[in-house]
């Protein structure tokens, strides 16, 4: 009767969850649906539109699609990575997704191709004349003045990625 009951419960969760290659989602931020935004596939530099319903469908059948994140009012998502498939349903995506970034902060590697070896600082403040050899070799980037939360603090220079 165990196994019977274990067979029909996976049979459930197999029918209920099954695989899928179109990826759904839909913008969130502060717990909020969003509208507009776009999805940004660092792999092919391509960009895909978000529309006014804030849903957003695409297919991971081509391999190049299945690395991306979300960006909406300079704020970015995590980054996605899929190898064939993924759940059948409408995916909840946090920008920002500060928590995410944290690993890779901490690590001091790109979440895009995961190394650390490309990376530079993003330095904040007047450039002054002390800041100009460092930003002409390319030891860091200026990042502007104004400082607000959710700053990037490193640039991928492989990727051309803040975070």
């Amino acid at each position: 009767m165990k196994i019977l009951l274990i067979i029909f419960a996976s049979c459930c969760c197999s029918f209920l969850f099954g695989q899928t290659s179109v990826f759904r989602g839909q913008i969130y931020s502060d717990n909020l649906k969003v509208t507009g935004g776009s999805v940004i596939f660092p792999l092919t530099n391509d960009t895909l539109l978000i529309g006014k319903s804030g849903v957003v469908e695409f297919d991971l059948k081509d391999s190049t699609k299945r690395v991306f994140y979300f960006y909406w009012q300079l704020r970015k998502s995590k980054i996605f990575r899929y190898k064939d498939a993924c759940l059948d349903l409408v995916h909840k995506i946090s920008v920002p997704d500060k928590l995410f970034y944290e690993e890779y902060y901490a690590l001091k590697k790109c979440p895009i191709c995961l190394k650390g070896g490309n990376l530079i600082p993003i330095e904040y403040g007047l450039s002054g004349g002390k800041m100009t050899p460092e930003v002409k070799d390319s030891s860091i980037r200026l990042g502007g003045c104004v400082m607000y939360d959710g700053n990037p603090f490193w640039y991928c220079t492989k990727d051309k990625f803040e975070f």
